[in-house]
Order: C-alpha cells, then structure tokens, then sequence
C-alpha cells in the first residue's frame, strides 16, 4: 500500500502498488539486488530470500530512530519495529 521504496512519491488510498515494485525491483534496483546476492554468495550463503529493501522483515528487532507519524501508514510494517522518538 505504498509505492517503492526511494521514490519519493507520497501514498494515494486505492492505489495498488505492486505493479510499480515490481518494476522498481526488476530495473531500478536490479543491480543493487545482484550486488547484495553476490555478497551474501562469498559469504557463504544462499540469495537473498527477500528483495534487498525488504530486509527489515527478516530482524529479529528494528529500532526505528524516528516516530510513526513521521512514516507513511503501511500495512506491511512488520511488527519487529519500534518507533524510538522523542
């Protein structure tokens, strides 16, 4: 429910966003996934199970220097993260 990450582009209510991840993943941040891949590959691990920007989803915990009001509403905001602001 919000468009890809680093767009800038501020949330519509209805708008189905996935088309747009989509092609974010697949051209804009192709290269940065292969980079991680290749990296986690010469550590002697497996690709990436989730998409590069996704990575929050994967913590155990995510301490978010910030305040929720700040963010866009999401969804899919894992319940790992914590909003630390002041």
């Amino acid at each position: 429910d919000t468009p890809p990450f680093g767009m800038a582009w501020q949330p519509e209510a209805g708008v189905d966003y996935r088309p747009m991840t989509a092609v974010a993943h697949r051209v804009i941040m192709r290269k940065s996934q292969k980079s991680f891949d290749h990296a986690l590959r010469q550590s002697a691990c497996r690709s990436a199970p989730v998409f590069i920007s996704d990575w929050p989803r994967m913590a155990d915990g995510l301490l978010q220097l910030s305040i929720a009001e700040f963010e866009y509403p999401r969804s899919d905001l894992p319940d790992t993260v914590e909003f630390a602001g002041p």
